[in-house]
């Protein structure tokens, strides 16, 4: 019993160190292990995306989407 507590101890101590989005991912391979299926709720599925890109693919992506909002009338 003191060796599973101690286990938790560690645990929790390492999942107080993970940020909001590793922890939601944590929950979600637990729940996976468990076999329950895990849905993230809608205010926190975007920080699924926090940390994936890095700057320059941001900036490369503004870029694409500068260019969509550009209109030639010519090829209408």
């Amino acid at each position: 019993m003191n060796k599973e507590f101690n286990i938790q101890n560690h645990i929790i101590k390492a999942i107080q160190q993970l940020s909001a989005v590793q922890q939601m991912r944590l929950l979600d391979f637990i729940n996976a292990m468990l076999g329950r299926a895990s849905k993230p709720a809608n205010k926190m599925a975007i920080l699924e995306f926090v940390g994936l890109f890095d700057e320059q693919s941001i900036q490369e992506m503004n870029e694409a989407l500068e260019d969509c909002e550009q209109i030639d009338e010519n090829e209408w």
